[in-house]
């Protein structure tokens, strides 16, 4: 991985929304109402009176406005920590006390919020790495929103995903509980060889343990999401930037109806998510292709 490419799923070049939403605006009948400009902003925040910690990989739209932002509005995480490997995206949120803002278009308007404070750490520096992996070792509930699969195996090797989450792993405690780690690459067996790559740098004597303590789950997010990066797109659509000293503004839609693969811990383990609004489904393959050939398809044809 090149110093210039973070830990995002999000393409800064992407299809920017807010223009097709606009353009699709033009063409409706003048009776149908303009977008309204964003309201004013709503904060998200830990609740510390939790004892829950999230981790998630990669500062895209996806993990700000959909993990990091129902992991905050749930009021069941105490603690929400981000691993990113752009020095200048983890200044920046780090120079805002944590804070980072995320537009959310509804189907009338765009409604800004503010989110955190949450922690930025990144791998690739010794201090933040260390904070990192003990964020790891006691989080319940965890989310790699990268670029692709193949970044869960990136040099150097010490600040890939395999290896923070097999260190990790290894070194937690039994009484720290189960943990979950959603995988939301767009590959239809990301949280498989999220798992298995993370298996394969987990000692061999740990593995059973990590095992029976850690479920991967495949999610299905049918999101619309973006990176506004044009100044002048910004500035038309009202939008907030990410931090005040940040080019690019985050831009997602409401929508949370995100499915994911069954999390299948015995009774006795006794856990339950704090993202209870994914829902579970015992074969997620139906729904994975009505997004690929629906849900893609129309984005694709739109570009």
């Amino acid at each position: 991985m090149g110093p210039e490419v973070g830990f995002s799923r999000e393409n800064p070049k992407i299809l920017n929304i807010e223009r097709q939403k606009r353009s699709t605006r033009n063409s409706r009948p003048a009776e149908k109402r303009p977008r309204k400009k964003p309201t004013a902003m709503s904060t998200l925040s830990p609740n510390r009176e939790c004892h829950r910690t999230f981790v998630g990989f990669g500062f895209g739209p996806i993990q700000a406005g959909l993990f990091l932002f129902e992991a905050l509005r749930s009021g069941k995480f105490s603690r929400a920590v981000v691993a990113e490997v752009i020095p200048d995206v983890v200044t920046s949120v780090r120079g805002t006390g944590g804070r980072f803002e995320v537009n959310v278009a509804t189907s009338d308007a765009t409604e800004a919020y503010t989110l955190g404070p949450i922690e930025m750490e990144n791998p690739r520096v010794p201090e933040d790495r260390k904070r990192l992996v003990a964020a790891l070792r006691e989080a319940s509930e965890i989310s790699t929103a990268v670029p692709s699969v193949s970044f869960y195996r990136s040099d150097p090797a010490e600040a890939s995903v395999h290896q923070l989450l097999a260190e990790s792993f290894s070194e937690r405690k039994p009484g720290a509980g189960p943990v979950v780690v959603y995988a939301a690459e767009n590959d239809r067996r990301a949280a498989e060889i999220l798992e298995a790559a993370v298996l394969d740098a987990v000692p061999s004597p740990l593995r059973d343990q990590v095992k029976a303590n850690v479920r991967f789950a495949n999610t299905v997010v049918g999101k619309m999401s973006a990176v506004v990066e044009d100044t002048d797109d910004i500035g038309r659509a009202g939008l907030r930037t990410v931090t005040p000293d940040s080019g690019r503004a985050f831009l997602v839609e409401t929508f949370n109806h995100i499915l994911i693969s069954s999390i299948d811990f015995p009774p006795d383990a006794g856990f339950q998510r704090g993202l209870d609004v994914f829902e579970e489904k015992c074969d997620l393959a139906p729904f994975e292709t009505t997004k690929l050939f629906g849900h893609n398809a129309i984005h694709a044809l739109a570009a």
